[in-house]
């Protein structure tokens, strides 16, 4: 190996579970509570991905508090999208 030089990782989802359908596994972060507020003047934001189809929503929170309520606001869409 040379100077500078890392050795090549493998790439890519290394978890045993692998979904077979959308929305069986879905990962969830609360992250926030930044010094400057967003151009909407929010503090934190709620990331939700979906595993098997990789897609993504970003919602935007003022409070912390408000992430139970996008969370049910989430569900709701979701299942009017999927006709569950």
């Amino acid at each position: 190996m040379e100077f500078g030089e890392f050795p090549k990782l493998k790439y890519g989802d290394t978890r045993k579970f692998q979904p077979k359908e959308p929305l069986e596994d879905v990962f969830m972060d609360l992250s926030g509570g930044q010094m400057v507020h967003s151009t909407g003047g929010n503090l934190y934001f709620l990331s939700i991905i979906d595993y098997f189809s990789k897609f993504s929503w970003v919602y935007f929170l003022s409070k912390k508090s408000d992430a139970s309520v996008k969370i049910k606001y989430w569900i709701a869409h979701v299942e009017r999208q999927l006709n569950c």
